[in-house]
C-alpha cells in the first residue's frame, strides 16, 4: 500500500527539520549532510513521489530490486 504524497512530504519535512536542528547544535552546515532514502520495502509510487519531492539519493539493499525499480521509474 502506497504511503501517499502528503504523508511522505510531511515525513520528509520532519526529517529535514531534524537534520537542521542537529547540524545547528553541532555547529555544522546542513548542506554538508546527505539524506539517503532507503526504499527497501517501499512501493514504486512512493519512490516516484520521493523523487518528485527532491530526494535523489536513494538506496536499495539488492541490485535486482534497484534494476527493477529503475526500470519502473523510467516509465
Amino acid at each position: 500500500m502506497s504511503t501517499g504524497r502528503k504523508a511522505l512530504s510531511d515525513n520528509l519535512r520532519r526529517v529535514r527539520e531534524g537534520i537542521a536542528a542537529a547540524t545547528e547544535r553541532a555547529g555544522r552546515d546542513p548542506a554538508g549532510v546527505c539524506l539517503v532514502a532507503v526504499t527497501k520495502a517501499a512501493e514504486c509510487d512512493d519512490v516516484k513521489n520521493l523523487i518528485d519531492l527532491g530526494v535523489l539519493d536513494i538506496g536499495e539493499s539488492r541490485v535486482q530490486q534497484l534494476v527493477a525499480r529503475s526500470e519502473q521509474i523510467a516509465q
